[in-house]
Protein backbone atom coordinates (compact mmCIF):
# COMPACT_ATOMS: atom_id res chain seq x y z
CA UNK A 1 0.00 0.00 0.00
CA UNK A 2 2.86 2.35 0.78
CA UNK A 3 4.26 2.00 -2.76
CA UNK A 4 0.85 2.66 -4.30
CA UNK A 5 0.40 5.70 -2.04
CA UNK A 6 3.70 7.23 -3.06
CA UNK A 7 3.07 6.52 -6.75
CA UNK A 8 -0.30 8.29 -6.63
CA UNK A 9 1.31 11.22 -4.81
CA UNK A 10 3.96 11.63 -7.52
CA UNK A 11 1.30 11.50 -10.28
CA UNK A 12 -0.72 14.22 -8.52
CA UNK A 13 2.35 16.42 -8.24
CA UNK A 14 3.06 16.04 -11.92
CA UNK A 15 -0.49 16.92 -12.87
CA UNK A 16 -0.44 19.98 -10.61
CA UNK A 17 2.89 21.11 -12.14
CA UNK A 18 1.59 20.67 -15.67
CA UNK A 19 -1.55 22.67 -14.81
CA UNK A 20 0.55 25.45 -13.33
CA UNK A 21 2.72 25.62 -16.48
CA UNK A 22 -0.39 25.75 -18.70
CA UNK A 23 -1.88 28.49 -16.56
CA UNK A 24 1.36 30.49 -16.66
CA UNK A 25 1.57 30.28 -20.49
CA UNK A 26 -2.10 31.17 -20.77
CA UNK A 27 -1.48 34.32 -18.73
CA UNK A 28 1.44 35.22 -21.03
CA UNK A 29 -0.69 34.62 -24.09
CA UNK A 30 -3.43 36.89 -22.72
CA UNK A 31 -0.88 39.61 -22.11
CA UNK A 32 0.50 39.26 -25.65
CA UNK A 33 -2.96 39.76 -27.09
CA UNK A 34 -2.94 43.37 -25.96
CA UNK A 35 0.54 44.21 -27.24
CA UNK A 36 2.51 43.33 -30.36
CA UNK A 37 5.93 41.68 -30.25
CA UNK A 38 8.83 41.56 -32.71
CA UNK A 39 10.62 38.27 -33.24
CA UNK A 40 13.49 37.11 -35.42
CA UNK A 41 12.26 34.68 -38.08
CA UNK A 42 15.23 33.61 -40.23
CA UNK A 43 18.36 34.68 -42.06
CA UNK A 44 17.44 35.41 -45.68
CA UNK A 45 19.44 34.34 -48.74
CA UNK A 46 21.44 37.54 -49.08
CA UNK A 47 24.87 37.42 -50.75
CA UNK A 48 27.64 39.94 -51.24
CA UNK A 49 27.51 42.07 -54.36
CA UNK A 50 30.03 41.55 -57.18
CA UNK A 51 31.42 44.42 -59.26
CA UNK A 52 34.10 44.65 -61.93
CA UNK A 53 37.36 46.60 -61.65
CA UNK A 54 35.49 49.77 -62.71
CA UNK A 55 32.81 49.22 -60.02
CA UNK A 56 30.18 48.26 -62.61
CA UNK A 57 27.69 45.88 -61.00
CA UNK A 58 27.86 42.27 -62.14
CA UNK A 59 25.76 40.59 -59.48
CA UNK A 60 23.83 41.65 -56.40
CA UNK A 61 20.94 40.74 -54.14
CA UNK A 62 17.58 42.50 -54.16
CA UNK A 63 14.71 42.29 -51.71
CA UNK A 64 11.47 41.00 -53.20
CA UNK A 65 8.24 39.80 -51.65
CA UNK A 66 6.84 36.32 -51.94
CA UNK A 67 3.15 35.55 -51.69
CA UNK A 68 2.55 32.20 -49.99
CA UNK A 69 -0.81 30.49 -49.91
CA UNK A 70 -2.39 27.48 -48.22
CA UNK A 71 -4.33 25.40 -50.77
CA UNK A 72 -6.47 23.95 -47.97
CA UNK A 73 -7.49 27.29 -46.56
CA UNK A 74 -8.03 28.89 -49.97
CA UNK A 75 -11.17 27.55 -51.64
CA UNK A 76 -10.58 26.01 -55.07
CA UNK A 77 -13.93 27.43 -56.10
CA UNK A 78 -12.65 30.99 -56.03
CA UNK A 79 -11.80 32.43 -59.42
CA UNK A 80 -8.79 34.66 -59.89
CA UNK A 81 -11.06 37.69 -60.14
CA UNK A 82 -12.81 36.72 -56.92
CA UNK A 83 -9.55 36.30 -55.07
CA UNK A 84 -8.37 39.69 -56.34
CA UNK A 85 -11.37 41.46 -54.85
CA UNK A 86 -10.70 39.82 -51.49
CA UNK A 87 -6.93 40.42 -51.41
CA UNK A 88 -7.22 44.05 -52.54
CA UNK A 89 -8.64 44.85 -49.12
CA UNK A 90 -5.45 43.61 -47.46
CA UNK A 91 -2.63 44.40 -49.90
CA UNK A 92 -1.37 47.62 -51.43
CA UNK A 93 -0.95 46.44 -55.02
CA UNK A 94 -2.44 47.09 -58.44
CA UNK A 95 -5.11 44.83 -59.94
CA UNK A 96 -2.94 43.82 -62.86
CA UNK A 97 -0.03 42.85 -60.64
CA UNK A 98 -2.28 40.86 -58.32
CA UNK A 99 -3.92 39.02 -61.23
CA UNK A 100 -0.50 38.20 -62.69
CA UNK A 101 0.69 36.87 -59.33
CA UNK A 102 -2.38 34.74 -58.64
CA UNK A 103 -2.39 33.33 -62.14
CA UNK A 104 0.94 31.62 -61.39
CA UNK A 105 -0.43 29.80 -58.34
CA UNK A 106 -1.48 26.20 -58.81
CA UNK A 107 -1.63 22.99 -56.84
CA UNK A 108 2.07 22.31 -57.45
CA UNK A 109 3.37 25.78 -56.57
CA UNK A 110 2.86 27.12 -53.07
CA UNK A 111 4.43 30.55 -53.55
CA UNK A 112 5.02 33.21 -56.19
CA UNK A 113 7.40 36.19 -56.29
CA UNK A 114 5.92 39.65 -56.52
CA UNK A 115 7.40 43.16 -56.51
CA UNK A 116 8.36 45.37 -53.59
CA UNK A 117 5.08 47.30 -53.90
CA UNK A 118 3.22 44.23 -52.65
CA UNK A 119 2.64 45.43 -49.06
CA UNK A 120 0.29 44.25 -46.34
CA UNK A 121 -2.13 46.94 -45.14
CA UNK A 122 -3.17 44.99 -42.08
CA UNK A 123 -2.98 41.35 -41.10
CA UNK A 124 -2.80 38.72 -43.81
CA UNK A 125 -6.13 37.17 -44.89
CA UNK A 126 -6.75 33.53 -44.15
CA UNK A 127 -4.69 31.25 -46.33
CA UNK A 128 -2.25 33.96 -47.54
CA UNK A 129 1.03 35.27 -46.22
CA UNK A 130 3.57 37.73 -47.67
CA UNK A 131 7.18 37.90 -46.56
CA UNK A 132 10.27 39.66 -48.00
CA UNK A 133 13.15 37.53 -49.24
CA UNK A 134 16.45 38.16 -51.00
CA UNK A 135 17.00 37.05 -54.57
CA UNK A 136 20.29 36.95 -56.48
CA UNK A 137 20.27 39.22 -59.52
CA UNK A 138 22.74 39.26 -62.41
CA UNK A 139 23.63 41.96 -64.91
CA UNK A 140 24.44 40.75 -68.43
CA UNK A 141 24.59 37.16 -67.21
CA UNK A 142 25.07 35.61 -70.66
CA UNK A 143 28.47 37.21 -71.12
CA UNK A 144 29.66 36.45 -67.55
CA UNK A 145 28.25 32.95 -66.97
CA UNK A 146 31.46 31.09 -67.99
CA UNK A 147 33.34 32.36 -64.91
CA UNK A 148 30.58 33.64 -62.64
CA UNK A 149 28.46 30.54 -61.98
CA UNK A 150 25.20 31.14 -60.11
CA UNK A 151 23.37 30.69 -56.80
CA UNK A 152 19.82 29.47 -56.31
CA UNK A 153 16.95 30.80 -54.19
CA UNK A 154 18.24 28.88 -51.15
CA UNK A 155 21.59 30.74 -51.24
CA UNK A 156 23.44 27.66 -52.47
CA UNK A 157 26.14 28.39 -55.07
CA UNK A 158 26.62 26.30 -58.19
CA UNK A 159 29.82 26.41 -60.22
CA UNK A 160 32.20 29.22 -61.01
CA UNK A 161 33.24 32.20 -58.92
CA UNK A 162 30.08 32.01 -56.80
CA UNK A 163 30.97 28.46 -55.71
CA UNK A 164 34.69 29.09 -55.15
CA UNK A 165 34.01 31.98 -52.74
CA UNK A 166 30.70 30.68 -51.41
CA UNK A 167 31.62 31.22 -47.75
CA UNK A 168 32.76 34.76 -48.49
CA UNK A 169 29.50 35.66 -50.22
CA UNK A 170 27.48 34.41 -47.22
CA UNK A 171 29.46 36.57 -44.77
CA UNK A 172 26.59 38.84 -43.75
CA UNK A 173 24.44 39.78 -40.77
CA UNK A 174 21.05 40.34 -42.35
CA UNK A 175 17.94 39.15 -40.54
CA UNK A 176 14.21 39.12 -41.13
CA UNK A 177 12.03 40.34 -38.27
CA UNK A 178 8.26 40.03 -37.95
CA UNK A 179 5.77 41.83 -35.72
CA UNK A 180 3.21 39.32 -34.41
CA UNK A 181 0.18 39.48 -32.15
CA UNK A 182 -0.66 37.28 -29.18
CA UNK A 183 -1.76 34.45 -31.45
CA UNK A 184 1.52 34.55 -33.34
CA UNK A 185 -0.17 36.02 -36.39
CA UNK A 186 2.20 38.08 -38.51
CA UNK A 187 1.19 41.72 -38.71
CA UNK A 188 4.27 43.24 -40.34
CA UNK A 189 7.64 42.06 -41.61
CA UNK A 190 10.90 43.99 -41.92
CA UNK A 191 14.24 42.99 -43.45
CA UNK A 192 17.13 44.64 -41.61
CA UNK A 193 20.37 44.84 -43.59
CA UNK A 194 23.55 45.81 -41.77
CA UNK A 195 26.54 47.45 -43.47
CA UNK A 196 27.79 44.93 -45.99
CA UNK A 197 30.71 44.40 -48.35
CA UNK A 198 31.22 44.33 -52.09
CA UNK A 199 33.53 41.95 -53.94
CA UNK A 200 35.66 43.72 -56.54
CA UNK A 201 36.87 41.53 -59.41
CA UNK A 202 39.57 42.00 -62.03
CA UNK A 203 37.01 41.63 -64.82
CA UNK A 204 36.62 44.66 -67.08
CA UNK A 205 32.96 44.66 -68.12
CA UNK A 206 33.68 46.95 -71.07
CA UNK A 207 36.22 44.52 -72.54
CA UNK A 208 33.95 41.61 -71.63
CA UNK A 209 31.02 43.20 -73.45
CA UNK A 210 33.07 43.92 -76.59
CA UNK A 211 34.48 40.37 -76.67
CA UNK A 212 31.02 38.85 -76.14
CA UNK A 213 29.49 40.85 -78.98
CA UNK A 214 32.31 39.92 -81.36
CA UNK A 215 32.14 36.23 -80.40
CA UNK A 216 28.35 36.17 -80.82
CA UNK A 217 28.72 37.70 -84.27
CA UNK A 218 31.24 35.09 -85.43
CA UNK A 219 29.48 32.09 -83.83
CA UNK A 220 26.89 32.06 -86.60
CA UNK A 221 29.38 32.72 -89.40
CA UNK A 222 31.85 30.00 -88.44
CA UNK A 223 29.16 27.39 -87.66
CA UNK A 224 31.19 26.22 -84.67
CA UNK A 225 30.13 24.69 -81.36
CA UNK A 226 31.63 27.38 -79.16
CA UNK A 227 34.00 30.34 -79.13
CA UNK A 228 36.06 30.94 -76.00
CA UNK A 229 37.89 34.19 -75.27
CA UNK A 230 40.26 34.76 -72.37
CA UNK A 231 41.86 38.14 -71.69
CA UNK A 232 44.62 38.45 -69.09
CA UNK A 233 47.02 41.15 -67.96
CA UNK A 234 50.36 39.40 -68.57
CA UNK A 235 52.10 41.58 -65.99
CA UNK A 236 50.09 40.59 -62.90
CA UNK A 237 47.72 37.74 -63.88
CA UNK A 238 44.48 39.72 -63.58
CA UNK A 239 41.70 38.20 -65.69
CA UNK A 240 40.22 41.03 -67.76
CA UNK A 241 37.66 39.03 -69.75
CA UNK A 242 36.56 35.43 -69.55
CA UNK A 243 33.71 34.15 -71.69
CA UNK A 244 32.38 31.32 -73.77
CA UNK A 245 29.63 31.65 -76.38
CA UNK A 246 28.07 28.30 -77.28
CA UNK A 247 25.53 26.85 -79.63
CA UNK A 248 22.49 25.28 -78.03
CA UNK A 249 23.80 21.73 -78.48
CA UNK A 250 27.12 22.33 -76.67
CA UNK A 251 27.25 21.87 -72.92
CA UNK A 252 30.30 22.60 -70.76
CA UNK A 253 30.60 24.07 -67.30
CA UNK A 254 33.64 26.15 -68.16
CA UNK A 255 35.60 25.16 -71.30
CA UNK A 256 38.47 27.61 -70.74
CA UNK A 257 39.55 26.01 -67.46
CA UNK A 258 37.85 22.61 -67.47
CA UNK A 259 38.40 21.37 -71.03
CA UNK A 260 41.97 20.50 -72.05
CA UNK A 261 42.86 19.88 -75.69
CA UNK A 262 45.90 19.35 -77.87
CA UNK A 263 46.94 22.94 -78.67
CA UNK A 264 48.57 22.53 -82.09
CA UNK A 265 50.98 25.10 -83.50
CA UNK A 266 50.64 27.63 -80.65
CA UNK A 267 53.09 25.34 -78.82
CA UNK A 268 55.89 25.98 -81.36
CA UNK A 269 57.36 29.10 -79.64
CA UNK A 270 58.29 26.88 -76.69
CA UNK A 271 60.09 24.44 -79.01
CA UNK A 272 62.12 27.35 -80.38
CA UNK A 273 62.85 28.79 -76.93
CA UNK A 274 63.85 25.34 -75.64
CA UNK A 275 66.38 24.98 -78.45
CA UNK A 276 67.74 28.46 -77.68
CA UNK A 277 68.14 27.68 -73.96
CA UNK A 278 69.94 24.44 -74.80
CA UNK A 279 72.24 26.36 -77.19
CA UNK A 280 71.29 24.25 -80.22
CA UNK A 281 69.41 26.96 -82.13
CA UNK A 282 70.95 28.92 -84.99
CA UNK A 283 68.68 31.61 -86.43
CA UNK A 284 70.50 31.45 -89.80
CA UNK A 285 70.07 27.72 -90.13
CA UNK A 286 68.31 26.75 -93.37
CA UNK A 287 65.23 24.54 -93.23
CA UNK A 288 64.15 22.70 -96.37
CA UNK A 289 60.37 22.32 -96.33
CA UNK A 290 58.84 20.51 -99.31
CA UNK A 291 55.50 19.93 -97.55
CA UNK A 292 56.32 16.50 -96.06
CA UNK A 293 59.33 14.81 -94.48
CA UNK A 294 60.01 11.59 -92.58
CA UNK A 295 61.67 11.70 -89.17
CA UNK A 296 62.45 8.03 -88.65
CA UNK A 297 59.15 6.29 -89.34
CA UNK A 298 57.10 9.37 -88.54
CA UNK A 299 55.75 11.40 -91.45
CA UNK A 300 55.42 15.14 -90.71
CA UNK A 301 53.34 17.34 -93.02
CA UNK A 302 53.00 21.11 -93.37
CA UNK A 303 49.88 22.91 -94.57
CA UNK A 304 51.95 23.87 -97.62
CA UNK A 305 55.52 23.63 -98.96
CA UNK A 306 57.51 26.60 -97.61
CA UNK A 307 60.64 25.89 -99.59
CA UNK A 308 63.93 26.94 -97.99
CA UNK A 309 63.42 29.15 -94.93
CA UNK A 310 65.59 30.25 -92.04
CA UNK A 311 65.12 28.83 -88.56
CA UNK A 312 64.10 32.33 -87.41
CA UNK A 313 61.10 32.09 -89.79
CA UNK A 314 59.68 28.84 -88.38
CA UNK A 315 57.11 30.70 -86.27
CA UNK A 316 56.38 33.25 -88.99
CA UNK A 317 55.14 30.61 -91.42
CA UNK A 318 54.16 28.02 -88.76
CA UNK A 319 56.37 25.36 -90.34
CA UNK A 320 55.83 21.92 -88.76
CA UNK A 321 58.93 20.41 -90.36
CA UNK A 322 61.12 23.24 -89.06
CA UNK A 323 59.76 22.96 -85.50
CA UNK A 324 60.32 19.20 -85.40
CA UNK A 325 63.80 19.49 -86.91
CA UNK A 326 65.14 21.91 -84.31
CA UNK A 327 63.55 19.85 -81.51
CA UNK A 328 65.53 16.77 -82.53
CA UNK A 329 68.74 18.49 -81.42
CA UNK A 330 67.47 18.58 -77.82
CA UNK A 331 67.40 15.37 -75.78
CA UNK A 332 64.11 13.87 -74.56
CA UNK A 333 64.99 14.61 -70.94
CA UNK A 334 66.02 18.23 -71.49
CA UNK A 335 62.96 18.95 -73.63
CA UNK A 336 60.52 17.62 -71.05
CA UNK A 337 62.41 19.30 -68.21
CA UNK A 338 62.17 22.63 -70.01
CA UNK A 339 58.38 22.34 -70.46
CA UNK A 340 57.86 21.17 -66.87
CA UNK A 341 59.91 24.00 -65.32
CA UNK A 342 59.13 26.95 -67.59
CA UNK A 343 55.44 26.57 -68.43
CA UNK A 344 52.16 25.83 -66.64
CA UNK A 345 51.53 22.66 -68.66
CA UNK A 346 50.34 19.60 -66.69
CA UNK A 347 49.72 21.63 -63.53
CA UNK A 348 46.89 23.76 -62.22
CA UNK A 349 47.32 27.52 -62.54
CA UNK A 350 45.69 28.21 -59.18
CA UNK A 351 42.93 30.42 -60.57
CA UNK A 352 40.06 31.08 -58.17
CA UNK A 353 37.58 28.91 -60.09
CA UNK A 354 36.57 25.31 -59.28
CA UNK A 355 37.10 22.13 -61.32
CA UNK A 356 40.29 23.26 -63.10
CA UNK A 357 41.83 20.59 -65.34
CA UNK A 358 45.61 20.12 -64.92
CA UNK A 359 46.01 18.92 -68.51
CA UNK A 360 48.56 16.29 -69.54
CA UNK A 361 52.28 16.14 -70.29
CA UNK A 362 53.83 12.67 -70.89
CA UNK A 363 56.14 11.41 -68.17
CA UNK A 364 59.77 10.86 -69.05
CA UNK A 365 59.19 7.08 -69.04
CA UNK A 366 56.34 7.57 -71.56
CA UNK A 367 58.43 9.72 -73.91
CA UNK A 368 59.29 8.08 -77.24
CA UNK A 369 60.73 9.12 -80.59
CA UNK A 370 57.12 9.53 -81.78
CA UNK A 371 56.42 11.82 -78.81
CA UNK A 372 59.54 13.84 -79.62
CA UNK A 373 58.13 14.65 -83.06
CA UNK A 374 54.58 15.30 -81.82
CA UNK A 375 54.98 17.72 -78.92
CA UNK A 376 56.94 20.41 -80.87
CA UNK A 377 53.85 20.84 -83.08
CA UNK A 378 51.34 20.61 -80.23
CA UNK A 379 50.22 16.96 -80.14
CA UNK A 380 50.45 14.26 -77.42
CA UNK A 381 50.00 17.05 -74.88
CA UNK A 382 46.80 18.56 -73.49
CA UNK A 383 46.51 22.10 -72.17
CA UNK A 384 43.71 24.44 -71.15
CA UNK A 385 43.27 28.00 -72.37
CA UNK A 386 44.34 29.24 -68.92
CA UNK A 387 47.57 27.26 -68.93
CA UNK A 388 48.46 28.49 -72.40
CA UNK A 389 47.67 32.12 -71.57
CA UNK A 390 49.82 32.05 -68.42
CA UNK A 391 52.69 30.33 -70.27
CA UNK A 392 52.58 32.92 -73.06
CA UNK A 393 52.56 35.69 -70.44
CA UNK A 394 56.04 34.60 -69.43
CA UNK A 395 57.22 35.05 -73.03
CA UNK A 396 56.18 38.71 -73.14
CA UNK A 397 56.58 39.99 -69.55
CA UNK A 398 60.27 39.32 -69.09
CA UNK A 399 60.10 35.67 -67.98
CA UNK A 400 57.61 35.69 -65.08
CA UNK A 401 54.96 33.02 -64.53
CA UNK A 402 51.96 34.84 -63.06
CA UNK A 403 49.08 33.33 -61.12
CA UNK A 404 45.76 34.16 -62.79
CA UNK A 405 43.04 35.46 -60.48
CA UNK A 406 39.61 37.07 -60.65
CA UNK A 407 39.21 38.36 -57.09
CA UNK A 408 40.81 41.80 -56.77
CA UNK A 409 39.69 43.07 -53.37
CA UNK A 410 36.84 43.22 -50.86
CA UNK A 411 35.53 46.63 -49.83
CA UNK A 412 32.74 48.03 -47.69
CA UNK A 413 30.05 50.23 -49.18
CA UNK A 414 31.92 53.16 -47.68
CA UNK A 415 34.84 52.24 -49.94
CA UNK A 416 37.22 51.22 -47.16
CA UNK A 417 39.44 48.32 -48.18
CA UNK A 418 39.10 45.10 -46.19
CA UNK A 419 41.18 42.64 -48.23
CA UNK A 420 43.31 42.96 -51.34
CA UNK A 421 44.40 40.02 -53.48
CA UNK A 422 48.16 40.12 -53.97
CA UNK A 423 49.53 39.29 -57.41
CA UNK A 424 51.90 36.33 -57.31
CA UNK A 425 54.54 35.58 -59.92
CA UNK A 426 57.68 33.48 -60.23
CA UNK A 427 60.81 34.43 -62.16
CA UNK A 428 61.96 31.80 -64.63
CA UNK A 429 65.61 31.03 -65.29
CA UNK A 430 65.46 32.13 -68.92
CA UNK A 431 67.80 34.32 -70.95
CA UNK A 432 66.47 37.83 -71.59
CA UNK A 433 68.13 37.76 -75.00
CA UNK A 434 66.31 34.55 -75.97
CA UNK A 435 62.99 35.90 -74.76
CA UNK A 436 63.47 39.04 -76.82
CA UNK A 437 64.27 36.93 -79.90
CA UNK A 438 61.06 34.91 -79.49
CA UNK A 439 59.05 38.13 -79.06
CA UNK A 440 60.45 39.45 -82.35
CA UNK A 441 59.49 36.18 -84.07
CA UNK A 442 55.94 36.41 -82.70
CA UNK A 443 55.65 39.97 -83.99
CA UNK A 444 56.70 38.78 -87.46
CA UNK A 445 53.76 36.34 -87.41
CA UNK A 446 51.44 39.36 -87.48
CA UNK A 447 53.58 41.44 -89.82
CA UNK A 448 54.09 38.91 -92.60
CA UNK A 449 53.07 35.45 -91.44
CA UNK A 450 49.91 33.44 -90.68
CA UNK A 451 48.37 36.28 -88.66
CA UNK A 452 48.79 39.02 -91.25
CA UNK A 453 45.63 38.44 -93.30
CA UNK A 454 43.34 40.41 -90.94
CA UNK A 455 45.96 42.65 -89.40
CA UNK A 456 44.87 45.83 -87.59
CA UNK A 457 47.63 48.29 -88.44
CA UNK A 458 46.94 50.98 -85.84
CA UNK A 459 48.76 49.15 -83.04
CA UNK A 460 51.72 46.79 -82.80
CA UNK A 461 50.91 43.36 -81.46
CA UNK A 462 52.35 39.85 -81.54
CA UNK A 463 50.83 36.38 -81.62
CA UNK A 464 50.78 32.81 -82.86
CA UNK A 465 48.13 30.79 -84.68
CA UNK A 466 47.30 27.15 -84.05
CA UNK A 467 45.09 24.60 -85.79
CA UNK A 468 44.82 21.18 -84.13
CA UNK A 469 42.94 18.10 -85.22
CA UNK A 470 40.63 16.80 -82.51
CA UNK A 471 41.25 13.41 -80.90
CA UNK A 472 37.97 11.71 -80.02
CA UNK A 473 38.65 9.81 -76.79
CA UNK A 474 35.42 7.84 -77.05
CA UNK A 475 36.60 6.06 -80.22
CA UNK A 476 40.35 6.43 -79.65
CA UNK A 477 41.25 8.16 -82.90
CA UNK A 478 41.49 11.53 -84.64
CA UNK A 479 38.41 12.83 -86.45
CA UNK A 480 38.02 15.37 -89.26
CA UNK A 481 37.23 18.22 -86.85
CA UNK A 482 39.54 20.94 -85.54
CA UNK A 483 40.23 23.44 -82.79
CA UNK A 484 41.43 26.78 -84.13
CA UNK A 485 43.23 29.06 -81.68
CA UNK A 486 45.14 32.31 -81.62
CA UNK A 487 47.24 33.72 -78.77
CA UNK A 488 48.23 37.38 -79.04
CA UNK A 489 49.24 40.32 -76.90
CA UNK A 490 49.28 44.08 -77.40
CA UNK A 491 51.10 46.39 -77.62
CA UNK A 492 54.12 44.37 -78.74
CA UNK A 493 56.64 46.51 -76.79
CA UNK A 494 54.66 46.99 -73.58
CA UNK A 495 51.97 44.28 -73.37
CA UNK A 496 48.90 45.29 -71.38
CA UNK A 497 46.49 42.58 -72.50
CA UNK A 498 46.94 39.03 -73.75
CA UNK A 499 44.05 37.45 -75.66
CA UNK A 500 43.48 33.74 -76.15
CA UNK A 501 40.78 32.90 -78.71
CA UNK A 502 39.66 29.34 -79.38
CA UNK A 503 37.08 28.27 -81.97
CA UNK A 504 35.79 24.73 -81.44
CA UNK A 505 34.92 22.75 -84.58
CA UNK A 506 34.49 25.55 -87.16
CA UNK A 507 33.02 24.63 -90.56
CA UNK A 508 33.86 24.50 -93.40
CA UNK A 509 37.07 26.55 -92.99
CA UNK A 510 39.10 25.59 -89.94
CA UNK A 511 42.50 27.28 -90.21
CA UNK A 512 43.09 29.72 -87.36
CA UNK A 513 44.20 32.44 -89.78
CA UNK A 514 40.60 32.73 -91.09
CA UNK A 515 38.68 31.82 -87.90
CA UNK A 516 40.35 32.82 -84.62
CA UNK A 517 42.55 35.63 -85.96
CA UNK A 518 39.69 37.83 -87.28
CA UNK A 519 37.95 37.60 -83.89
CA UNK A 520 41.02 38.86 -82.02
CA UNK A 521 41.64 41.58 -84.60
CA UNK A 522 38.04 42.81 -84.30
CA UNK A 523 38.37 42.97 -80.53
CA UNK A 524 41.64 44.94 -80.73
CA UNK A 525 40.07 47.32 -83.21
CA UNK A 526 37.04 48.01 -81.01
CA UNK A 527 39.16 48.35 -77.87
CA UNK A 528 41.27 50.94 -79.66
CA UNK A 529 38.52 52.91 -81.40
CA UNK A 530 35.63 52.67 -78.92
CA UNK A 531 37.31 52.32 -75.54
CA UNK A 532 40.60 54.12 -76.39
CA UNK A 533 42.30 51.27 -74.57
CA UNK A 534 45.70 51.70 -76.23
CA UNK A 535 45.77 55.50 -76.57
CA UNK A 536 48.19 56.36 -73.76
CA UNK A 537 50.34 53.31 -74.39
CA UNK A 538 50.51 53.99 -78.13
CA UNK A 539 51.64 57.58 -77.48
CA UNK A 540 54.44 56.28 -75.27
CA UNK A 541 55.59 53.88 -77.98
CA UNK A 542 55.64 56.70 -80.57
CA UNK A 543 57.64 58.99 -78.30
Amino acid sequence: MSKLFWAMLVMDALCIGQYMRISRYSDMASELQIRNTTTHLYNPSYRLSIVDKNCITISGSSVVNELYYDPVAVSKQHSVEGAVSILKEHYDVSDDELVAALSQINSNKRFVSVTNSFRTRDKNPKGFYVRPICRRTYEDYKSHKAWLGFSDQFNDAHEGFELYYDKLFKFLDEKLYATVDGKRRVIETELKLQESYIVVTTIDSLIQSVAFEVASEYLEQLKCEYIGILGIDPNNGEILCYLSVENDGFKSRNPLAVDSNEPGSILKPFAVLCAMENKTFNSERLINCQGTRYFGRRKISCHKAHGTIKASQILTYSCNIGAVEIAQDVSFRNYRKFLAENTMFAKKTGIDLPFEDPGYLPKESEWSSYTHTSIPIGYEIRTTALQMAVSYSALCNGGYLVQPHILKEVRTFRNSEVYEKSSQKRKLNLSDENLESVKNMLESVIAQGTGSLHRYKQIRYSGKTGTARIFDRSIGQYVSEYNSSFVSYAPADKPQILLYVIVHKPKPYYFASVTAVPIAMKIYQRLDKELKYFRGIRDEVKN
